[in-house]
């Protein structure tokens, strides 16, 4: 999408000349959105990581690199474009491996599918499509396309879909199967970005949105050499891998080998067997994730981290503690860090970050996606670094602004539970559908809220009194709107229960206190 609102096809060449004229990426999904950000940031780790901003490789010794790289993301900040010469001579000297119908090494597939007994498929285009996600034997009622383009589909759009499928490939129990056969246990399962809710930072433009999300060092150390995909060409399947310790290998992780089937310059079918897996425990080269303390509960046992998935009914301020302050040993992803100590420099002049967050829903067993969504949240960059001053500092105080916004939203699904309860119900679906409303009215009052807060200028005490009478005016209108709306039964009541008791109970537990 262009900054004027347009949307046009690029190719990988052009969307790299035009980052800065560029808004976003405009496909059909925001995964699939995320999935080609994450191969152009593949591109670019490929082409210049490594070395200075003209192209010179970097001393080999660990302190160089680390230098070079800071030098390098403001090199690149500053001049607002990319060096394309130098991105179109690496895509030039591995031109053939993007091409989609290569004989020999076609673009995010594997010849060696055709050389594999035991392969899935063919399977019609259809089920590649993501946003038509049907089975075979249950499509869907409303699908949101029909006709030709179910069967057949354009080389550029089969592009799209083939490198959101490898990121996002449901469980497969055949896989299972297949794999505890071959001595390879565990290669079902999804695709690797189907393991956790992704979350980038978005600019003013798609060059700052690949810039801010360019992270050039591991966790303080200097990325490996780097691997992506196309650099390979496939002999052997389903195969257990380490992590990957490169982000151009780890962007363009081939979770499923596929092959597509072209006729009459469209793509109708396509085949897969197993690819590559790694363990998601403790995988902090992935920069995307936000991070939480999964065997906490075991004594004595070295500390795991798993990465957390995105909730479709939960708005994502709800989750700033996992993403900026981490709390109860979690930790917020790579990119979030990394941006925070480019600021903490001096390297990073913005005032105002943006954060984007994709999430997919599987069904049972993981065998088919049943929802995608995503969600954003925008504040003042001083508070990725504004965190110094431990449990009296902004990142706190807001995480017991959300800790409080949390008890009133749970003060007024009680309150609808015992309403229900007190006209004879058993206030289970009630309970729930207040906390969901109570959340709907404070979504953008808080997003609001949060962009307002400049911590160089603002009093915390003030802000957070500000906050507190905005929720709780928002609160306390949805639980006179409960309280009105119940009839003579629920004011009589059951036993202990009745709306004015309830009622009561509910503005005493959302008073006012700092």
């Amino acid at each position: 999408m262009t900054l004027n609102g347009k949307t046009e096809a690029l190719s990988l060449i052009e969307i790299f000349r035009r980052a800065s004229e560029l808004r976003a990426l405009a496909g059909e999904l925001p995964t699939q959105d995320i999935a080609v950000l994450r191969l152009l940031l593949a591109i670019l780790h490929a082409a210049l990581g490594g070395r200075d901003i003209d192209g010179n490789e970097l001393p080999d010794n660990e302190d160089d690199k680390i230098d070079g790289a800071f030098a390098l993301w403001g090199a690149l900040w500053d001049r607002g474009a990319f060096p394309c010469e130098r991105i179109e001579r690496y895509l030039e000297k591995y031109e053939e491996r993007f091409w989609l119908f290569h004989d020999e090494t076609p673009f995010y597939q594997a010849k060696v599918v055709d050389m594999i007994d035991e392969v899935f498929g063919p399977f019609p285009v259809s089920k590649l499509i993501g946003e038509l996600a049907e089975s075979e034997n249950k499509p869907r009622l409303f699908p949101p396309r029909s006709g030709d383009g179910k069967v057949s589909i354009t080389y550029a759009e089969a592009a799209r879909w083939l490198i959101y499928f490898v990121a996002y490939a449901e469980s497969f129990g055949k896989l299972e199967q297949h794999g505890k056969k071959h001595g390879d246990p565990g290669t079902a399962g999804t695709g690797w970005l189907g393991k956790f809710g992704q979350i980038y930072a978005t600019g003013d433009n798609f060059f700052e949105t690949l810039v801010l999300n360019f992270v050039l060092l591991d966790n303080g150390s200097p990325w490996n050499e780097e691997k992506p995909a196309w650099l390979e060409q496939r002999t052997r399947e389903h195969r257990s891998i380490r992590t990957p310790d490169n982000l151009s290998e780890l962007y363009t992780l081939q979770s499923r080998l596929v092959l597509l089937k072209q006729q009459n310059g469209h793509v109708v079918s396509y085949r897969f067997v197993s690819g590559d897996f790694c363990s998601p425990v403790n995988a902090f080269v992935e920069p995307m994730a936000a991070w939480y303390h999964s065997n906490k509960d075991k004594k004595n046992a070295p500390p795991e981290y798993s990465p957390r998935r995105h909730h479709a009914s939960r708005q994502l301020w709800r989750d700033y503690s996992a993403l900026i302050a981490p709390i109860d040993g979690a930790r917020r992803p790579g990119v979030i860090s990394w941006l925070a100590y480019l600021k903490d420099q001096g390297t990073l002049d913005k005032a105002v970050i943006s954060f984007g967050t994709t999430g997919i829903k599987y069904g049972s067993m993981q065998a088919a996606v049943t929802d995608t969504f995503a969600d954003s949240l925008t504040f003042n960059m001083a508070l990725l670094v504004r965190l110094d001053g431990g449990q009296e500092g902004w990142g706190y105080r807001i995480i017991d602004e959300l800790e409080v916004t949390e008890k009133w939203a749970y003060a007024v699904g009680e309150l609808a539970a015992k309403i229900a309860k007190a006209s004879g119900g058993d206030g289970a679906g009630e309970r729930d559908s207040a906390r969901e409303q109570a959340y709907f009215r404070l979504d953008m009052p808080f997003r609001r809220w949060l962009e307002s807060i400049d911590p160089k200028q603002d009093d915390m005490d003030n802000k957070s009194y500000e906050w507190r009478e905005t929720a709780q005016r928002i609160v306390r209108r949805l639980g006179e709107e409960l309280f009105s709306a119940a009839g003579m039964k629920a004011f009589v009541g059951r036993g202990e229960n009745s709306s004015p008791r309830a009622y009561g109970y509910f503005l005493a537990a959302t008073s006012l206190r700092i």
